[in-house]
């Protein structure tokens, strides 16, 4: 009512449970009015975990997410597929674009894997810092160091000049994902 722009989204991990009830989850996403639906993988890192991870290429799963395509194609509901996640920028992969416009339009941003190791790091509770993202290797800790610090140390430069490898500078310099 007074200009808001929402987007409200559901994020579920898949499970051996929740395979056989993907296409209901997607119905339940079209009728609540969400904008997007978000699958993330099992990471296996507990007993429990585990017991419930399925492999994201089985066969049902493939079957369960094209079910899910459909039903939210159909129903106006971007569906953000963390399943199978590119792990190139959309500036040297076209086929990661789709991925790359459905993941930023649920988290409201713009992520540049290209650039990342200039723009991103990950803070948790406990004051460890990640470059990058969650899969990175800690650099350290804001109660032992500065922020500044812990950015410009050996470990973080190592990884922007693993990016400046990866990811010509033509295609840095025009990436489409650039907003």
């Amino acid at each position: 009512e007074r200009g808001a722009d929402l987007r409200v989204g559901i994020s579920a991990v898949l499970t051996r449970r929740l395979v056989k009830e993907l296409p209901a989850l997607a119905r339940r996403c079209v009728a609540l009015g969400v904008q997007w639906l978000k699958i993330e993988e099992t990471v296996g890192v507990s007993h429990a975990a585990r017991l419930l991870l399925v492999d994201p290429s089985a066969p049902e799963v493939g079957d369960a997410m094209a079910e899910v395509h459909a039903i939210l194609d159909a129903g106006g509901v971007t569906l953000v597929d963390h399943l199978h996640t590119p792990a190139r920028c959309a500036c040297v992969d076209p086929a990661a674009r789709a991925f790359r416009e459905a993941d930023d339009f649920a988290n409201r941003t713009r992520f540049r894997p290209c650039r990342m190791a200039w723009e991103q790091a990950v803070v948790d509770p406990d004051g460890t810092v990640r470059a990058i993202d969650y899969e990175h290797p800690a650099i350290g800790r804001l109660d032992e160091a500065p922020l500044l610090a812990l950015w410009n140390a050996e470990l973080p430069k190592s990884l922007r000049r693993a990016a400046l490898r990866a990811y010509p500078r033509d295609a840095r310099e025009r990436c489409v994902a650039r907003g």
